[in-house]
């Protein structure tokens, strides 16, 4: 029973996530992520684009008593056939540029995200 608390806290201590601030910060956390998610909006606003994707379902069907389907098939052969399948939907194409600068202002305002955990 030891052996599994122990186990188990050590689990939860090797996870840390966060903004944490590295040395000195001229700001505090709240004040940098309102002024950086700003700027990041403004430098890249909101873009959305049409998007088609093209993807390819199997369609199976079973083999009918009327048919032959083959020696000791017993009627259970299955065969499959492709077909396209098409999927529109709408994307913001400036989202990761836009998170990429957010990153980029809050470690130019002193602060570092520790999103990492002992399974990555």
């Amino acid at each position: 029973m030891k052996i599994i608390i122990i186990l188990f806290s050590l689990l939860l201590s090797a996870c840390s996530t966060g903004w944490h601030s590295v040395g000195k910060t001229t700001s505090t956390y709240q004040q940098a992520d309102e002024k950086c998610d700003a700027d990041a909006w403004n430098r890249f606003p909101m873009r959305n684009k049409s998007v088609k994707k093209v993807t390819y379902d199997t369609f199976s069907r079973g083999c009918h008593k009327e048919k032959f389907c083959g020696f000791d098939k017993k009627y259970e052969t299955i065969y499959s056939e492709f077909f396209p399948k098409t999927s529109i939907y709408i994307e913001d194409i400036n989202e990761g540029s836009r998170n990429h600068e957010y990153i980029l202002c809050m470690k130019r305002k002193g602060w570092h995200y520790n999103g990492y955990t002992i399974w990555d």
